[in-house]
């Protein structure tokens, strides 16, 4: 078996490859690799927490937490021009082992790539790597069937053009009918109507980050936390109370007119 970087080939137990294609664009693949905060809250059965001590175009390394409470480094190097990543643990029960991930276009219409990941552990039996490379498979299956959702929800969303709102208004129908929370479109942009401790609001249904889903997730004492990365924003105002730089905008006006109907509108 080869491998494009011939410098630093592991001189480890290979244990197995998980090879599968992906719906997805080369931008959104690397723009997916390298964001390590997406970890604890995409794949929480996988990820209880993460601490970045470094980041940058060349990767990340981070301590990771699983459900279980272990501990240990994980270095992510990526290689754009090779189209391929390499993962190393550092320290920790996992120390050592290696997991190679590498792209290759597929020719078809829509944007797609197939990727091969292979998996060295050091110290293992020959009698046991086959199992460990069933393990690590069903892994990598359950973490890219959580990261395609991701990734395709927002591509999807960068392809939607949203032009500059003027005022706006939408009639959602009798209020005494209508079950909160409720979607509605409202100039070209999805929106949110919730009852935000006892006060309707209406926001944006994607989060000013990523484009999360945040019709995905439910208000908790005023405030709505992105599914994709944790951040939380306050309904009330639009800002982020987890980062700076961050708002949800523009907020909408959600309000119940004299006939019992209720009304999201945008001012300009």
């Amino acid at each position: 078996m080869t491998h494009p970087e011939s410098d630093t080939h592991p001189e480890l137990p290979h244990v197995g490859r998980y090879e599968r294609v992906l719906p997805v664009s080369l931008e959104r693949m690397f723009e997916n690799v390298l964001d390590w905060a997406h970890l604890p809250w995409v794949h929480a059965s996988t990820f209880a927490g993460i601490r970045c001590e470094d980041y940058g175009a060349w990767g990340w390394r981070a301590e990771v937490v699983d459900p279980a409470g272990s501990k240990w480094t994980v270095e992510l190097k990526l290689d754009r021009a090779r189209r391929r990543w390499i993962t190393r643990n550092l320290d920790g029960a996992y120390a050592g082992a290696q997991i190679w991930s590498q792209l290759s276009e597929v020719d078809d219409a829509a944007p797609s790539l197939r990727v091969a990941v292979d998996f060295y552990v050091p110290g293992i039996a020959a009698e046991q790597r086959a199992r460990a490379g069933d393990a690590y498979s069903r892994l990598y299956q359950r973490l890219y069937d959580e990261d395609v959702d991701m990734m395709v929800q927002r591509q999807r969303q960068l392809e939607l053009r949203i032009d500059s709102l003027g005022a706006a208004s939408l009639c959602l129908g009798s209020r005494a009918e209508l079950v909160l929370p409720v979607k509605a479109t409202l100039g070209g942009r999805e929106y949110v109507v919730a009852d935000v401790d006892g006060q309707l609001r209406g926001y944006p249904a994607r989060c000013p980050h990523l484009l999360g889903p945040l019709d995905a997730a439910l208000p908790q004492n005023g405030q709505l936390t992105c599914p994709w990365h944790g951040f939380r924003f306050d309904l009330n105002t639009g800002e982020c109370a987890s980062a700076a730089g961050l708002r949800l905008q523009p907020l909408a006006v959600a309000e119940e007119d004299g006939d019992g109907q209720l009304w999201l509108r945008i001012e300009p």
